[in-house]
C-alpha cells in the first residue's frame, strides 16, 4: 500500500508530487477516474513505467500535465505508452535535464494541443513536437543552435498555429522555405542570434518578437508593423511560457 491508496478515489482531481530525491510513479495513480491534472515539482524521477502510465481508460477527464525542476535520464514510458488520455491537451515542462525527445512521442501525444519544453539542455531538435497537432510550441532557452530546414514544409501537420517560440536559443537562421498554406500567428525569436530573416516572414499573421537579436542591433534594419525589437530585461526563472516564478511560492517546503 502507498499513500495514494488512503485517498477516496473518485474525490481526487489533482495530484502534485514534490521535493523527492528518488521518485517512482506508483501504479496507484491509475485509481483516480476524475483526475484532471498531474504535476511533478523538484523531483528526481527514477521510475515511471508502463504499469503507471497515464491512460485514457483510467484518466478519462485528465486535461493537463506539468513537470518542473525534474531530473530523469530520458522521457519516461509513463508518458509514452498509448493511449494517453484523449483530453490531455496541455503538457508543460520546464527546467529538466532531458537532452532529446524520442520520435515515438508523436504517436503517444496525438491529442496534445499545447506543449512547452523550456530551460532544458537539448542536444537534438525535438521534431516530434511538431508532428503532433499542437497549436502552441515553446522551446525557450533549450540550447538549440539550429532548426531543421524541412520543419515548416514537411514536418508540421497543421495549417495554422497560434505560436512557436524559439526565444533565448543560439539559433542563427530560420528555415528558408515554408509551406504555402501554413499560417503562424505569433513567432517568438527574441534573444536568438538571427541577423536576417527569410522572405516568408511576411506571412506571419500577427506578431514577431526580435528583441536582443543582432538584426535589432543593426541601425539600418527595416521592420514591418508586426516585428517588435523591444528588449525587456530577461529573468530566466520568471520568463517563459510556463510561469515558474508564480508557481514557486506555492511549492515551498
Amino acid at each position: 500500500m502507498d499513500s495514494l491508496d488512503r485517498l477516496q478515489n473518485d474525490a481526487v482531481t489533482a495530484v502534485i508530487f514534490e521535493h523527492c530525491a528518488a521518485f517512482e510513479m506508483p501504479p496507484s495513480i491509475r485509481h483516480f477516474p476524475n483526475l484532471l491534472g498531474l504535476e511533478l515539482w523538484n523531483v528526481t524521477l527514477t521510475k515511471w513505467g508502463a504499469d503507471a502510465a497515464l491512460n485514457d481508460a483510467f484518466h478519462p477527464k485528465m486535461i493537463y500535465f506539468v513537470m518542473a525542476y525534474t531530473n530523469m535520464t530520458e522521457m519516461p514510458q509513463g508518458l509514452l505508452t498509448p493511449p494517453l488520455p484523449a483530453l490531455l491537451a496541455d503538457i508543460e515542462m520546464a527546467v529538466t535535464n532531458l537532452t532529446k525527445i524520442p520520435d515515438e512521442l508523436a504517436d503517444a501525444w496525438a491529442n496534445v494541443r499545447l506543449v512547452y519544453l523550456e530551460h532544458t539542455p537539448l542536444e537534438e531538435f525535438p521534431t516530434a513536437f511538431f508532428r503532433i497537432p499542437s497549436l502552441s510550441v515553446s522551446l525557450l532557452n533549450d540550447g538549440l543552435e539550429s532548426i531543421p530546414e524541412d520543419l515548416f514544409t514537411s514536418v508540421v501537420t497543421l495549417d495554422e498555429y497560434l505560436e512557436f517560440s524559439f526565444s533565448y536559443n543560439p539559433v542563427k537562421s530560420l528555415p528558408i522555405a515554408i509551406r504555402d498554406d501554413l499560417l503562424i500567428n505569433y513567432l517568438s525569436l527574441d534573444h536568438t542570434e538571427l541577423a536576417e530573416l527569410p522572405t516568408w516572414i511576411d506571412k506571419v499573421g500577427q506578431w514577431i518578437t526580435l528583441g536582443g537579436t543582432p538584426m535589432c542591433n543593426e541601425s539600418q534594419t527595416e521592420l514591418s508593423a508586426i516585428q517588435d525589437c523591444s528588449n525587456a530585461r530577461w529573468d530566466p526563472i520568471s520568463d517563459g511560457r510556463y510561469p515558474l516564478s508564480l508557481v514557486a511560492p506555492f511549492r515551498e517546503l
